[in-house]
């Protein structure tokens, strides 16, 4: 039960006494305040937890936190019975689920709700389409599950020395060892084409509108067709393996992790704009271009981020106790995995260590995606972390 306030009003003129301190909202009791902040609504909620810090720990409040989530998830269920939902609407509650999973995972004393998977057969590499995730293990096969990770839709085995995976209009894209590109039929798992060109090992690939980058240990990146498989480009330049390749803004970025560089390439005329130079001790598939930076994990655990422009170091993030395995930045977050057996989250601008999830194997990959961090480990286990209310 509240305590309610009473106050005596004063006798004469001469009792009143105006302060001269500046009281301010601060100086009321929690209890009060967690009054106040109850009359907004989920979005001024959310803003204002950023504003302060005592604040943020009110409404951080694990039981103040879970009634405001399912009033705002009644209150959203009660306007969907009564209106026509439009393309606005929508959208609007796309953002209210971006920004409660933001909210969330930047939360010290919220914790995720977590589903195991057990892949007998281990899992690494990754990538979704509609409602499903692929995954694809040790022994070439290629597992489809829902994206509770509830049941297994399909396993196609049989794929010839998988080295990467990705995902293109439904369709699922392999690298293999041999140097071949193959493009399967996500609902059979019947190979629709074989893309010839590289000699070697096949470490990365891209499917962004319409087309295929791919880069290989021989050195070179190729840029194909996706629908006729027809190879459009090659690009030379790099003197070592080229481990990883991004798409972004018309640029090409492709790194090796041998010697540490980092060249851009004009995506359409492929003509070489620049090359960096970094340390050389990235792990291939912990390095990500964002927001005209550079963000690569290290194997001695540490995160640094470079200006992409000039390649120089602007911060060192430090925390994981081994190899960062993979990394990928969202919506001004870092998520990155070890194989300290952690995963953990950070603040892209300021560095500060958010969130840290154990594992209990080394962590191979993961993947954030609609509120959730998707992970692998080599305990043979898959592990969705669930940050939607």
């Amino acid at each position: 039960m509240n305590t309610p306030i009473s106050f005596s009003a004063p006798q004469t003129i001469k009792d009143f006494h105006i302060s001269e301190e500046k009281v301010t909202i601060n100086d009321l009791p929690d209890e009060i305040i967690q009054k106040i902040l109850s009359s907004l609504d989920f979005l001024s909620l959310l803003k204002a937890a950023s504003l302060c810090k005592r604040w943020k720990n009110i409404i951080e409040d694990p039981r103040a936190l879970k009634n405001r989530v399912k009033e705002a998830r009644l209150t959203s269920h009660q306007k969907s019975q009564t209106e026509e939902r439009d393309f606005s609407q929508i959208e609007k509650d796309f953002s209210l689920r971006n920004l409660t999973s933001d909210f969330l995972m930047r939360s010290p004393k919220y914790q995720p709700k977590v589903a195991v998977f057990e892949a007998l057969n281990g899992a690494y590499g990754l990538g979704f389409f509609d409602d499903k995730i692929a995954f694809c293990n040790r022994y070439d096969e290629i597992l489809i599950l829902d994206k509770q990770l509830q049941k297994t839709e399909k396993t196609f085995d049989g794929c010839i020395q998988i080295s990467f995976m990705n995902i293109l209009d439904g369709k699922i894209c392999i690298g293999s060892e041999d140097g071949t590109i193959r493009i399967l039929d996500a609902e059979s798992g019947k190979e629709l084409k074989k893309l010839e060109g590289h000699e070697l090992y096949v470490s990365f690939l891209q499917c962004v509108d319409g087309k295929i980058y791919s880069g290989s240990w021989d050195k070179t990146i190729r840029i194909w067709d996706a629908e006729s498989g027809r190879e459009l480009k090659k690009l030379e330049g790099h003197t070592t393996s080229v481990s990883f390749l991004q798409i972004l803004e018309n640029k090409i970025y492709s790194a090796s992790e041998e010697d540490g560089t980092i060249i851009v390439w004009n995506a359409e005329t492929g003509e070489k704009l620049k090359t960096l130079k970094i340390p050389s001790s990235f792990f291939s598939d912990s390095i990500r271009i964002s927001d005209g930076k550079i963000y690569a994990g290290f194997s001695d655990g540490t995160i640094k981020i470079f200006d992409a422009e000039s390649g120089q170091e602007l911060m060192q993030l430090e925390g994981h106790k081994n190899c960062v395995s993979r990394l990928q930045v969202v919506d001004g977050k870092i998520f990155s995995c070890s194989y300290d057996r952690t995963l953990r989250i950070w603040d892209a601008e300021s560095g500060q260590e958010l969130k840290r999830l154990d594992h209990d194997g080394l962590v191979l990959s993961l993947q954030a995606r609609d509120g959730r961090i998707y992970s692998t480990s080599n305990d043979n286990k898959i592990r969705t972390w669930d940050f939607n209310p």
